[in-house]
């Protein structure tokens, strides 16, 4: 008999590709509204969900749906005039993880050709939300560890940091494991753990900390940054889906600014003045392959962290590096910020063909992980803790450079998701749109 963590959604005998029999237009709407409802939970952009959920309630006999995506809640009805159905998040609903993700993409592919009867297709999207974490209480710490471990060899690889960052990293996984239950403790945690972070590093070494600058901080700190959510508002805003991707930027904005306000206060609570560490010098004391070894230790971390799906680690780390390597090339040959452009358009069409292997994870859980290697975290948090406790107003460059790469970033992914669409566009069989 399988665990819950190792069930995966089956086809429900319907390999024709014709709704099934018995399903009624109320119960398709029901389906695609908690459908829609998972994916952007799970991360995907409203440009994104709203075409796709379209489609679907064709597939399903109700083509002339209306459905209305936006990041909290989702309507659909058969036709104008017709009983809406409704379905929501809470705004402190703790996000998915990978294999949760993996779940609910796997639910969509097969509503996609309504190869899954709406019902069973519910029950198949609830349980992939209720999956237990496939690697437990220590995996979560653990895997912690070794994304801050993994950051660290990239941002500010030296032998100071990196005993540093394992503690924070430790402390900050038990942070995370006591408020996964608590939505309260969920929401205040970005501000309590820099905080934290910020107090301690700066209390008991001042004059390394201070050395070492704030990339020091970073590493254990990753998982707060909004990358994701800022990047999907880029792509919602480009797409012109001006509700969900303005909600999005405003809600990337506020999670950044506490964030950094943690790290500044915590500073101001052990007596550093903020100009002395508001700094961006990258120090590296390993050599040239801690930054390389740095992406495979961050991907690990995010596979065992985040709970990737069964023999997804791998494919994880082609998406990773592919990422990384396109960055690497376009700030060589360009600048930093166009970098990540190059990074997200190479790494969006490489998430795709991973997906289409038959041992290959869905693009939702491979994507994720690399928006933080492509978001310039480091330039974003030091700019925005300059404007708390400082007179420096250096910091107003280092924001707008943030900003702007979060816009390429998402340009970049809306780019690649182009290429694939075109690609699959002249293939017989059109396969579904890259989440």
């Amino acid at each position: 008999m399988k665990k819950a963590h190792d069930a995966e959604p089956q086809p429900s005998g319907n390999p024709a590709g014709h709704p099934p029999a018995l399903a009624t237009g109320s119960q398709a709407l029901q389906f695609i509204v908690e459908l829609a409802e998972a994916l952007t939970r799970a991360g995907t952009p409203e440009g994104l969900v709203q075409p796709r959920a379209d489609r679907i309630a064709g597939v399903y006999g109700v083509p002339h749906a209306h459905v209305v995506v936006l990041p909290n809640f989702t309507l659909a009805a058969e036709e104008s005039g017709a009983p809406v159905a409704l379905d929501s998040t809470a705004p402190n609903e703790a996000n998915l993880r990978l294999d949760q993700m993996a779940a609910i993409e796997q639910v969509a592919r097969l509503a996609d050709r309504a190869a899954v009867a709406p019902d069973e297709g519910v029950r198949q999207l609830r349980e992939a939300k209720a999956l237990r974490h496939r690697f437990g209480r220590l995996g979560i710490v653990a895997g912690h560890v070794l994304i801050t471990l993994g950051l660290c060899l990239i941002l500010q690889p030296t032998g100071v940091v990196l005993f540093a960052s394992a503690i924070f990293g430790a402390l900050v996984g038990l942070m995370k494991l006591r408020a996964r239950n608590a939505p309260t403790l969920r929401v205040l945690l970005p501000i309590t753990a820099s905080t934290l972070i910020s107090l301690i590093a700066f209390a008991v070494a001042p004059g390394t900390t201070t050395q070492e600058s704030l990339r020091a901080l970073i590493p254990p700190l990753v998982t707060f940054l909004p990358g994701g959510l800022l990047t999907s508002a880029t792509l919602d805003l480009t797409a012109g889906h001006l509700i969900s991707g303005a909600s999005r930027l405003v809600a990337g904005t506020m999670q950044f600014v506490l964030l950094t306000l943690g790290i500044a206060v915590g500073a101001q609570m052990a007596g550093v003045n903020v100009d002395a560490v508001s700094t961006n010098t990258p120090i590296n004391t390993l050599g040239a392959w801690a930054p390389w070894l740095g992406a495979v230790v961050f991907g690990v971390g995010c596979f065992i962290h985040f709970s990737g799906p069964p023999r997804s680690l791998g494919w994880l780390l082609v998406v990773l590096l592919t990422a990384w390597i396109g960055e690497q090339l376009g700030a060589k040959l360009l600048s930093g910020e166009l970098g990540a452009f190059v990074g997200a358009v190479a790494m969006t069409p490489v998430a795709a063909w991973v997906e289409e292997r038959s041992s290959g994870p869905p693009s939702l859980a491979t994507l994720m992980p690399a928006f933080w290697l492509l978001v310039p975290g480091a330039v974003g948090l030091i700019g925005v803790a300059q404007f708390f406790g400082s007179e420096n107003p250096a910091g107003m460059g280092n924001i707008v450079n943030a900003l702007v790469t979060f816009i390429l970033i998402g340009l970049g992914v809306f780019v690649g998701n182009a290429l694939v669409l075109h690609v699959r566009s002249r293939r017989p069989a059109a396969s579904a749109s890259v989440a």
